[in-house]
Formats: C-alpha cells, structure tokens, sequence
C-alpha cells in the first residue's frame, strides 16, 4: 500500500464528513417539522373530538368518544404523520451512525498513514 493511496482515502473520508456535516442539517429540519406536523394533527383532532366532530378511521366512524380514550385514538387517526416523524428520526439517526462510522474510518487511515510514514 502506497502512503499516496492512503492520503486520498483519507482525503475522500474528510470530503465524505462534509458532506455529512452538511446533510444532517436537513435532516434534523426535517424531523423537528415532522414532529411538529404530528403535534399539530394530534392537538387539532383531539380538539375537534371534544367538539362533536366525528372522524372516519378505516371503516369505522368514531364519534363522540370518552375522553379516556382520546389520545389512544388520535395516534390511531394521525397515523400517516407518526410514521413521517418515525422516518424522519430515524433518517436523523442513521445520518449520526454514518457520520461517527466515517470518523472511525478516518482515523483507521490515518494511523495507516503514520505506520507507512514511520518506516
């Protein structure tokens, strides 16, 4: 292995990392409005609930429910929005495992890099 190989695999690892770097801000924009979508369905159909709005879930019509039962059923009626702020969180969380696993990466070559150096 040639030390200018390794210095253009840790050349393309910094490059990947800002790119990352870069990237996990979308990603976190991104989740923060998912879960401020599903907040927002949530409040908005908990709401309505309480004022006599019936909803349409599946086949069934739920109206007028007891209100002990309120908040199991907006996370059954705001389904769709929970599972864009579950994609989103966990878009977020592989963007930080990809960005930590390049670093590891990094530091694999760079320590190639000074054992090539040394000899």
């Amino acid at each position: 292995m040639q030390l200018t190989d390794v210095a253009d695999e840790i050349e393309k690892k910094i490059h990947d990392l800002e790119k990352m770097r870069k990237q996990i801000r979308k990603f976190a924009e991104e989740k923060a409005i998912a879960i401020a979508e599903y907040r927002h369905a949530r409040a908005t159909v908990i709401i309505r609930l309480r004022n006599g709005i019936s909803y349409k879930l599946d086949e069934e019509v739920v109206e007028k429910p007891p209100v002990s039962i309120i908040e199991s059923l907006t996370r059954g009626i705001c389904w769709k929005e929970k599972l864009e702020e579950t994609k989103a969180t966990e878009i977020y969380k592989s963007a930080i495992t990809a960005i930590e696993s390049l670093k590891a990466e990094l530091n694999g070559w760079q320590s190639i890099y000074r054992y090539l150096n040394e000899k």
